[in-house]
């Protein structure tokens, strides 16, 4: 059932496989440096900004002649905390429009509450 995406995964050097006895395969997956930079090329536009906004910017020039903005990942741990950081800055900001709605709509009382949970959730995760 999977083995179309496998094998595309395979093809564009995501997964690697080593067959083993039986039915099973075990898989591995590729974190080199080439590959981080192909992932992170996926992202949607927006998030790729911040997250050169954070790292350093890389300009190149595509086919079409645009100039494209990307962001230049010294490791894969870097652009992981990198984009940790991105998200949880979005995910805060989400959450906190998210709160604002809630009060307007539910009034103080529920808000409070609602707005209580939300921080202890928001706390606990930062530790």
């Amino acid at each position: 059932m999977y083995k179309q995406f496998f094998q595309e995964y395979e093809a564009k050097e995501l997964l690697r496989f080593s067959s083993s006895c039986g039915h099973q395969a075990n898989f591995s997956q590729n974190c080199g440096l080439s590959m981080t930079c192909s992932l992170v090329g996926t992202l949607p536009p927006p998030i790729q900004r911040k997250m050169g906004i954070k790292l350093r910017e890389e300009k190149l020039l595509s086919n079409s002649g645009r100039v494209l903005c990307e962001p230049k990942i010294g490791s894969r741990e870097e652009a992981a905390r990198c984009m940790e950081k991105v998200l949880r800055r979005t995910v805060m900001v989400s959450s906190l429009r998210q709160a604002v709605s809630g009060f307007l709509a539910a009034g103080g009382v529920n808000a409070t509450r609602y707005l209580a949970n939300k921080m202890h959730k928001a706390w606990n995760s930062w530790r």
